[in-house]
Formats: C-alpha cells, sequence, structure tokens
C-alpha cells in the first residue's frame, strides 16, 4: 500500500467521523430544544428592534424575535413563542422600552384566560400593535412648552411671571385655610362614603320621581297651565280682592265690636238656651210621643168635622155605646172583677188606663149626636156572651 492511498483512506475516515459528530449535535440540539409557534407583528415603526430580542408574557420570556422586516408602510417582526404558552386570539403586541441603555422587547398582552387562542402563522395587525413614546419625542414636547412659557411666548411681557407671583403671594398667605379646607373636604368625601346606600337610595327615589314626573307630563303641563290661568286671573282681579277684603276687615271688626260690648247679654242669651235644651232633653220621650201620634191625632180630628148645610160644620164624635154608659165606668172602675183586670192593666199601663177611665167619665156627661155612628156593642156582658 502506497503512502498516497493510505491518506486517502484516513482522509475518508475522518470525514465520516465527522459527519456523524454534526449529525449527532443536531439531533442533541434538536431534543433539547422547545417546540414554538410562529407568530407576526405589524408595527407602524420598529426602532431599537433587532433579531435576537425576547418576546414577554407579564415580564417573563415566553420567545423570540426571528426576523425583522421593513415594509412600504409598515414593519413586519416575526415572533417564534413557546407552544406551550397560549396567546388571546386578539392579543396586542406592544414595543417596550424600559430602560434608556437596555434592549427593547415586545410585550404580548393580555394573558390567555378562555376563549380562542392564537394559531401558529397568526398576524397581529397594526390597529392591535403600540409603540412607546420616544426620549427624543419626549424631550421634544419639554422644549415646545418652556418656549411657549418663556421670554419668547406667554412670558415675553412678564405677565407669566406676575401670574406666579400673584399665586405664591395668595396660596403662601393662606396656607392654613387650604389646609383645613382640605381636611374638611376628605371627611366630607368619608361621610359621604359612609353613608354610600343612602345615597344610592335618595338617588333611586329621585330617577323614581323623575320618571312618575316624566310619564304624567301632560298632567303637570294641564295642572301648570290652570295654575298660571288662576294667577292671571287673580292678578287681574286684584282691585275687586282688595275691595272685598277691605269690606270683610270692616265687618268682622263690627262684629268684634258688637260682641266685645255686648259680652253680659251674649251669656244671658247662652245660658237660656242652655236651659231650654236641657229641659228639651228631658222631655224626649213626651216629644217622641207626641210626633209618632200626633199626626193620627189630627188626621182623627179632620175627619171628625162633619160639612153641614149653608156651609156650616159639625163635629162628628164617633164612640162605642160601652162608653155612652154609666154601667161602663162602674164595670171598669168599680166591679171586682174588672178591678182586677185594671191592676192588670195597672202592671202595664196604669196611666193609659186612668186616662181611659177619665175620658169615659166626661163622655158620660155628654149627649150623643143624633148622626153619630154608634158603632158595635163593646160591653163587658157582650164580650162574655150574656143576655141583654
Amino acid at each position: 500500500m502506497t503512502v498516497t492511498r493510505a491518506r486517502l483512506i484516513l482522509a475518508v475516515l475522518a470525514a465520516a467521523v465527522l459527519a456523524v459528530g454534526v449529525v449527532a449535535v443536531l439531533g442533541i440540539r434538536a431534543a433539547l430544544s422547545t417546540p414554538t409557534y410562529t407568530v407576526t407583528a405589524d408595527f407602524p415603526e420598529a426602532p431599537g428592534v433587532y433579531v435576537g430580542n425576547h418576546v414577554d408574557v407579564l415580564g417573563i420570556p415566553v420567545g423570540t424575535v426571528t426576523a425583522v422586516t421593513p415594509r412600504p408602510t409598515y414593519v413586519s417582526v416575526v415572533m417564534q413563542v413557546d407552544s406551550d404558552v397560549k396567546l388571546p386570539a386578539n392579543a396586542i403586541a406592544a414595543l417596550m422600552a424600559p430602560d434608556i441603555v437596555n434592549d427593547r422587547y415586545i410585550q404580548l398582552v393580555p394573558v390567555y384566560r378562555h376563549g380562542a387562542t392564537m394559531a401558529d402563522n397568526a398576524v397581529i395587525p397594526m390597529r392591535r400593535t403600540a409603540l412607546p413614546q420616544s426620549v427624543d419625542q419626549t424631550i421634544s414636547l419639554l422644549d415646545q412648552l418652556i418656549q411657549a412659557l418663556g421670554p419668547t411666548g406667554a412670558n415675553k411681557n412678564g405677565v407669566f411671571s406676575q401670574f406666579v407671583h400673584d399665586v405664591a403671594q395668595t396660596v403662601g398667605n393662606n396656607g392654613p385655610s387650604f389646609h383645613t379646607t382640605v381636611l374638611a373636604l376628605g371627611k366630607a368625601l368619608a361621610a359621604l362614603s359612609n353613608d354610600g346606600p343612602t345615597i344610592t337610595s335618595l338617588l333611586d327615589n329621585a330617577g323614581a320621581f323623575t320618571g312618575e314626573a316624566a310619564a304624567n307630563d301632560q298632567e303637570f303641563q294641564s295642572f301648570a297651565n290652570d295654575l298660571a290661568s288662576a294667577s292671571a286671573l287673580i292678578a287681574s282681579n286684584t282691585s275687586d280682592i282688595g275691595t272685598t277684603l277691605s269690606s270683610l276687615k270692616q265687618v268682622l271688626s263690627q262684629v268684634t265690636s258688637y260682641v266685645n260690648g255686648n259680652v253680659g247679654s251674649i251669656g244671658t242669651v247662652l245660658t237660656n238656651v242652655n236651659s231650654f235644651t236641657a229641659h228639651v232633653l228631658a222631655q224626649q220621650q213626651q216629644l217622641s210621643q207626641a210626633f209618632a201620634y200626633g199626626g193620627l191625632a189630627l188626621q182623627n180630628l179632620n175627619n171628625a168635622i162633619v160639612p153641614g148645610p149653608n156651609g156650616s160644620t159639625s163635629l162628628r164624635i164617633r164612640y162605642d155605646p160601652s162608653l155612652d154608659t154609666k154601667s161602663f165606668v162602674q164595670q171598669i172602675c168599680g166591679n171586682e172583677l174588672t178591678r182586677i183586670l185594671e191592676l192588670g192593666a195597672q202592671q202595664a199601663k196604669s196611666s193609659e188606663l186612668n186616662l181611659a177611665c177619665a175620658a169615659s167619665a166626661a163622655l158620660a156627661q155628654t149627649d150623643t149626636p143624633p148622626n153619630a155612628n154608634q158603632g158595635p156593642d163593646l160591653s163587658i156582658s157582650a164580650l162574655l156572651g150574656a143576655e141583654p
């Protein structure tokens, strides 16, 4: 075997060993690497963003920027996110700059809680991306503010300086008052906070009242119109109302003078009225009987008047034969049997029996009118069925 051939064999063996080593290393790296999925975010601009910047969720790195590609109107940033990290389908990509000298990174928000997830190769459009305010922009805005308030701007004639001076003088002399006001306002707000339910109820009631008023707008409008009409009517008759009130004042003055001048007489009249009222109250039973039987008595008296010839009249007295004899009085008022009946009647209404006896005695002394109706025989003997 020549030397050249031996060298060739060694070179082939070395190349084979190297190839096996490379394949082994790549296999080990592939086995140790975490699976990812791709998310692309379109930013209006991407200052300070480079390949290798990390991607965070809640401040924890979950991926890496793998490509930054400028487009005509935006910048496309491609990110690889760990496959075990879920993102909401409507996630927002924000370019963060925590410090001036630190690298920037992409923050994905919000954290996933529920719902659809962002798929592989998803694109976050510019309406869902955000850029931080740069330091240059902040310094530029401050510079513009200083120039606007400086000697070439609002303070050109010293107006702004005088305003600051006046405010300092006013506030400086009233420091304790401002302090007391702030404390009182804090206590008031605390009291309102403690009475939150009461204030809520008050606002609810006010809302209910407002709703009721709105629901009855026509009724309120009608009431307002009627009130306006009444006010106009009163205003147009002011003189008449004044005259009436003046006359009423005079009448009341005269009545007052009369009462003051006749106190004794009025007292006597009231005393007499009181006495009369007491007597009337004491005779309620008699008045009740008079009102109950008075009409019937007057009707009977009217029926007893008999018209006669030539416009004359006569009184027709109707009574029973038993009342037309002296024996009736003797039987009712003197007989022993009837006396027992009398006692029974007296037990019930003694005054009426005495009145009947008196009436019978009086009628026994009168003559019977020629045209009087004698009526049925109601004597004791007739009632008992005795022979006449």
